[in-house]
């Protein structure tokens, strides 16, 4: 298993050497999807209700997530430890993170929190 704070800093890297928008999102998904052990990781545009990106197996389709993200409140996620959702800093764009076999924990919320503040 990959040390998650090593893992976390070498995605931030590749964030950070990253120009292109697309491609910055399918690093993102990508990272989380890796450092996880997620089952599926998309970034979700709720305002022209799209995805822009995913990762994983089963990912939901994109009414699902949009309709997910724009009814996802912090209290909310608290009862659903399988989720992990963060806005990416200004944009209105939110990272979605699945991992049903394994509640996600709190160190690893932050995680999700902090690669999409970079994102």
């Amino acid at each position: 298993h990959e040390d998650l704070a090593v893992g976390a800093l070498a995605v931030a890297g590749e964030l950070a050497r990253t120009e292109d928008g697309a491609t910055r999102l399918d690093v993102l998904v990508k990272g989380a999807l890796r450092l996880l052990h997620a089952d599926w990781a998309a970034v979700v545009d709720p305002g022209r209700e799209r995805v822009l990106g995913g990762a994983g197996t089963e990912v939901p389709n994109d009414a699902w997530l949009v309709g997910f993200v724009n009814g996802a409140t912090p209290e909310g996620l608290d009862t659903l430890d399988e989720f992990a959702v963060a806005e990416l800093a200004g944009s209105g764009l939110s990272l979605v993170v699945c991992r049903g076999h394994l509640p996600l924990r709190g160190r690893e919320r932050q995680l999700v929190d902090g690669l999409s503040a970079l994102a």
